[in-house]
């Protein structure tokens, strides 16, 4: 609505009342989309981002961070930037409407601190960072087939 406004004021050519038009038809069209969204559940769920758990007693929980459209690379970085470095700090953490990661860290932690690396991307391990915290191809796989998730292939 800004932008209408702005053009209207910085060009003295444009006629002033399609400019109010749009202005009050933007205004109306605002109003039945907020009242739809808080007066019909199915409308709300339609057109906005419900909150999403992505992590629950400090494991990723995969189909729902493909629901979010977020990498666990994004995750990681939201988790740092909150200043928890291992994943299994946290109880459960939430991808919020407004896209920010809401966080519930563990009452009891334990005093051995580790940073989490995403060894795993687009579906393939990533050999250089494999090296990093000490665990190799097996391990992984071994990891993910306790989790029900298919076995990944190395990329070079």
């Amino acid at each position: 609505m800004g932008a209408l406004v702005g053009a209207d004021i910085a060009d003295p050519d444009i006629r002033h009342i399609p400019t109010a038009f749009a202005i009050v038809s933007i205004g109306i069209v605002q109003k039945i989309f907020s009242v739809g969204v808080l007066k019909f559940r199915w409308f709300g769920k339609l057109v906005t981002f419900e909150p999403i758990i992505v992590i629950s007693k400090g494991k990723f929980i995969a189909k729902n961070i493909r629901k979010t459209k977020y990498s666990i690379d994004n995750i990681l970085q939201m988790l740092r930037e909150e200043k928890i470095f291992d994943v299994t700090r946290v109880e459960i953490a939430v991808i919020e409407a407004n896209g920010k990661l809401s966080i519930l860290e563990k009452a009891n932690r334990s005093s051995s601190s580790t940073i989490s690396y995403p060894i795993a991307r687009e579906g393939k391990i990533e050999k250089r960072i494999l090296h990093e915290p000490g665990i190799n191809e097996l391990w992984v796989n071994a990891q993910l087939a306790a989790q029900q998730i298919q076995s990944l292939s190395c990329d070079s």
